[in-house]
Parts: structure tokens; C-alpha cells; sequence
């Protein structure tokens, strides 16, 4: 028995073990291998690790911009239940986000201090203008787009940290 590995172009699309490699038909490459793995990258020669895609870094200036003509965000921020700590909060979460906007920068430590104004801000929302699924739905696919580390509870539309 041997192992091998299964090549569509450059990469190792599957790694199989054979007793007889002519019983096996693929349109595949196969080249014996003892170490290559699902995703490495064979060379003509040898197999390599695929290279790493770092991370890229939030952009919560496009998020906050996205949100500027976001429906459902707009109707949570216009209608706050009457009191101190819904406009408190509101104005505090459109002060970080007015920053970020314009190319301010929020450090991981300060996460949790946004996602308690924004669930505050979801919290103190006339029920009737609290966010729809598809309007969190929204919220979901633009924080996606702009690689946050946070996401959003389908049902309530209050941020969770990734």
C-alpha cells in the first residue's frame, strides 16, 4: 500500500492510500507521498504548505459609514424609549462612530465598551422599531465585509464579540 496525493493543477485536492495505483482512474495527477496534505502545493518537485492569508484588520470606518444609510440601524437610532440612559448611550455610540468613520482607530480593549453602548442602544429601542432578522441579517453581512471580530444575535440585533 502507498499513499498518494491527488494534484488538480498545483494543488493537492485529496490524499489517498492504494494498494495498486492502476485500479484508481482520476483525471487528477497522482505523485506518492508519505507528507503532503489536502491544500499543499506541489511544485513539479516537491509539496509546500499553501501560504498564509493573514487576517486584515477591521475596518470599522466602513462599518460605521455602512450603518450611516443602513435602515434598520437608523430606526433603532431614532427611537429610543424616554430615558437618560437611551439617549446616554446613543450619543456616546454615535461619538466612537463618528470617530472611526474618519479614520479613528478602536483597540481590541475597547470591544467590550462598544458592544455594551451598541446592545444599550438595541436595549432602549421602542419595541416597534427594534431590527428585524433581515435587518440584522444586514448588520451581519456588512460586519463580515469590513473583517470585525464581532457579530450580531440574529433575534435581538445585540453585538456579540467574537
Amino acid at each position: 500500500m502507498a499513499r498518494y496525493a491527488l494534484i488538480n493543477g498545483s494543488v493537492v485536492e485529496n490524499v489517498i492510500v492504494l494498494s495498486n495505483i492502476n485500479d484508481f482512474q482520476t483525471s487528477l495527477t497522482l505523485i506518492q507521498s508519505d507528507t503532503a496534505n489536502i491544500g499543499d502545493i506541489w511544485n513539479g518537485e516537491t509539496f509546500s504548505a499553501p501560504p498564509t492569508i493573514e487576517s486584515l484588520p477591521p475596518d470599522w470606518g466602513a462599518f460605521n459609514r455602512g450603518l450611516f444609510l443602513n435602515e434598520a440601524y437608523n430606526l433603532v437610532r431614532a427611537n429610543p424609549i424616554d430615558a437618560p440612559e437611551a439617549r446616554i448611550a446613543r450619543s456616546r455610540l454615535e461619538a466612537i462612530g463618528i470617530s472611526l468613520g474618519f479614520g479613528g482607530v478602536l483597540s481590541e480593549q475597547d470591544y467590550g465598551l462598544l458592544a455594551l453602548l451598541w446592545n444599550t442602544t438595541i436595549q432602549t429601542t421602542i419595541e416597534e422599531f427594534k431590527p428585524s432578522v433581515e435587518g440584522v441579517g444586514g448588520w451581519v453581512a456588512l460586519g463580515a465585509a469590513c473583517y470585525l471580530p464581532v457579530s450580531f444575535n440574529q433575534s435581538t440585533g445585540e453585538m456579540i464579540l467574537s
